[in-house]
Formats: C-alpha cells, sequence, structure tokens
C-alpha cells in the first residue's frame, strides 16, 4: 500500500497472490505536508515570533518579553 501524510490509502490494493507495480500521483501530498502542522508552533506566539528591524542595531541584543501583550 502506499499511504498519504494523513494515514489514508492512495491506492488500491494489489490481491495477495498477484505481483505487480504501484503508482500514484504525488503531487498533492507536498501540499498536505506543507499544510500539516503537528506541534502546532505556527499559532504559538510564545514558541515563534517574526520581528523585522530596518534600522542597524547590535547583532546581539538582550530584551524582556512582554507576554501580556500576546493574543
Amino acid at each position: 500500500m502506499i499511504f498519504g501524510p494523513d494515514g489514508a490509502p492512495l491506492t488500491s490494493t494489489i490481491p495477495e497472490k498477484q505481483e505487480g507495480i504501484m503508482y500514484v500521483d504525488l503531487g498533492l501530498v507536498g501540499i498536505a505536508k506543507a499544510a500539516y502542522d503537528p506541534v502546532g508552533h505556527y499559532s504559538r506566539p510564545d514558541v515563534l515570533r517574526l520581528m523585522f528591524n530596518k534600522s542597524r542595531h547590535e547583532r546581539v541584543q538582550q530584551f524582556e518579553p512582554d507576554y501580556a501583550s500576546v493574543d
């Protein structure tokens, strides 16, 4: 069998007493893998945060996160 990222079979079975080669279009598998987030880190602002500042600063800075302002 060939299974997709969600565990659903992508092909029909080959009978046990028969030989064959299974083919499947894997085009949709890449989309499913890109959308699948098993840990949920994109919805966790305490774990992932992207901040962009165009002005020049020191490469290493200390900061105190303000968790009260996170929704």
